[in-house]
């Protein structure tokens, strides 16, 4: 559900990344652009999927209510913390030997 955060953060990445920007400084501007992004979206889905949660009687609806909230959490945690060190970790082993970089 929460993919399309990721696919946002490295395509601001292989962009920077292709006008010979370095890896930490392309990373550093991709992170600058898709901050907002992520966490307009990932806290609005947050915040609905709990006031859901919590507001809704019908049991089912409230535990999915939750279920989201928690998956839209983490999802967006994962994006913003582990997804920055893969993208630096990968850089020279898989990204930059890819054709299409």
């Amino acid at each position: 559900m929460r993919l399309h955060y990721g696919i946002l953060l490295c395509d601001q990445y292989r962009s920077l990344r292709r006008q010979g920007i370095p890896a930490r400084e392309a990373l550093c501007g991709a992170m600058r652009k898709a901050l907002p992004t992520i966490l307009t979206s990932g806290l609005i889905l947050t915040v609905a999927g709990f006031i859901i949660g919590k507001r809704c009687s019908i049991y089912y609806i409230s535990s999915i209510g939750l279920l989201v909230s928690r998956g839209a959490l983490v999802s967006s945690v994962l994006v913003l913390t582990l997804l920055p060190a893969l993208l630096l970790l990968c850089d020279r082993r898989i990204i930059r030997k890819t054709k299409t970089y």
